[in-house]
């Protein structure tokens, strides 16, 4: 059993009656890895064109609706944040 399957367990012992395959977990994990990445790009770009904070966050969370939840979980994942290599 993979982990989606496992989370789809979860969600089911939890009492969520809303049906969640495994495939449904994956491919939403797998849309949020990339709503997560090109928000972290967007914070990482200079000359954004915003001047407030609140600007900033709204337009962050206009890419990744989750993104300030998701932060200190996918900030240390290879996957959302790949390492740069210089030549």
């Amino acid at each position: 059993m993979g982990i989606s399957s496992e989370i789809s367990q979860i969600i089911r012992d939890k009492g969520i009656n809303t049906k969640r395959t495994g495939r449904d977990i994956h491919v939403k994990i797998n849309c949020l890895t990339h709503q997560f990445r090109a928000a972290k790009d967007l914070l990482n770009q200079t000359g954004l064109g915003v001047t407030s904070e609140e600007s900033i966050k709204a337009a962050v969370k206009h890419m990744c609706r989750y993104y300030y939840e998701l932060v200190d979980v996918m900030s240390g994942r290879a996957s959302s944040m790949p390492l740069y290599t210089i030549s």
